[in-house]
């Protein structure tokens, strides 16, 4: 299963969750209002980076062709733009929609859907990326001398 995918995986879901918690807005004091926006903010900080770190470390084991790894990291930032794009250009009109006056639930359901969809994609790159061979970087014979070495 390798060192990375798991942790997609075991995230995937208290990402979600969490991020459905960030903006939900609990019945309390001002006081509890701030103290609870703090925590849920900084578990989602946290489960980003349990989630990410391993998810952008992939490219590095995929593949060996340091071109086939810029193409993958490359295809990546594409779908993460186009996804903020995508959220960019719907939240709002979410909001209005699910919240029907009411701001903080259209907020809280459309995070819900959004959310829902990251866990799907999660699961979907846990279950369509697997190693299939040697992801040893290609090495090159540099100096003529017949090593073929890492490349420094």
């Amino acid at each position: 299963m390798g060192k990375f995918r798991p942790w997609v995986l075991w995230s995937a879901i208290p990402f979600g969750v969490i991020g459905v918690a960030m903006f939900t807005a609990p019945n309390l004091s001002t006081s509890g209002k701030v103290i609870y926006a703090l925590v849920t903010y900084n578990l989602m900080m946290m489960i980003y980076t349990v989630n990410n770190v391993p998810y952008c470390s992939l490219t590095g084991v995929l593949t060996g062709d340091n071109e086939e790894r810029t193409s993958l990291a490359q295809y990546r930032f594409m779908f993460a733009m186009l996804a903020s794009l995508v959220v960019q250009s719907f939240a709002m009109d979410m909001v209005k929609f699910f919240g029907k006056g009411n701001a903080a639930k259209g907020f809280q359901m459309t995070m819900t859907v959004f959310c829902s969809l990251a866990i799907v994609f999660f699961f979907i790159t846990f279950f369509h990326n697997q190693r299939t061979g040697s992801a040893r970087p290609q090495t090159k014979d540099i100096t003529g001398t017949g090593y073929s070495g890492p490349v420094p």
